[in-house]
């Protein structure tokens, strides 16, 4: 892995680093597939993309396989698929050709982000509109953030936030490697971590 430097130092414009480790607390790091909890016979496939997979999986252009059969694939496709898979989003889970009910394990990629991650479906036939408002409850992972605030000789501050689920992750990132490249010649930085982690059980 390497990462851009926006003051090179040592006459280095790109620095390699070692790969972060794989985060066994994450859905996508680990190996085992999350559970979705889900009533397959009013639930259409555009609730599963929009609330779990982009709201809480974070894949952006995802790609959804029932087996073999492919269901949806965002990014740059066709126009003609592009349609097919617009109607798929409107189908209700269980009237695929391939119906998607209890037992089903969907595959899901993002290949932008190159993230991979098997959902096992279960069937559910009510849910408590207070507790799960939206009809379907995600379980098997745990969530951990950690924020971190850095302040240099100068007084200026960054905050990163290092979650799975911040959208804005990646800006955060490349925000965090810049700091960095620049005030660690200009001072150095003062570090202040804060980590919180929430879980949820099948």
């Amino acid at each position: 892995m390497t990462y851009y430097l926006e003051r090179p130092s040592r006459n280095l414009l790109l620095m390699p680093v070692e790969p972060f480790e794989p985060n066994k607390s994450c859905y996508v790091c680990s190996e085992s597939p999350v559970l979705l909890e889900i009533n397959t016979n009013r639930s259409k496939l555009e609730d599963v993309v929009e609330k779990i997979i982009k709201a809480k999986l974070g894949m952006n252009l995802p790609l959804i396989m029932n087996a073999s059969n492919l269901l949806y694939e965002a990014g740059d496709i066709e126009d003609d698929m592009v349609a097919i898979y617009d109607a798929n989003l409107e189908k209700v889970l269980a009237e695929f050709p391939s119906p998607v009910t209890g037992g089903t394990m969907l595959i899901v990629e993002d290949f932008q982000q190159k993230l991979k991650c098997d959902i096992n479906i279960k069937h559910k036939e009510e849910f408590d509109e207070e507790k799960e408002p939206d009809g379907m409850v995600l379980s098997g992972w745990t969530t951990t953030t950690e924020t971190t605030t850095f302040t240099d000789c100068a007084g200026c501050l960054l905050t990163f936030t290092n979650s799975r689920f911040n959208n804005d992750v990646s800006l955060n990132a490349i925000a965090f490697l810049r700091f960095c490249a620049v005030r660690l010649a200009d001072g150095g930085l003062v570090c202040n971590k804060k980590s919180s982690t929430n879980g949820s059980s099948p």
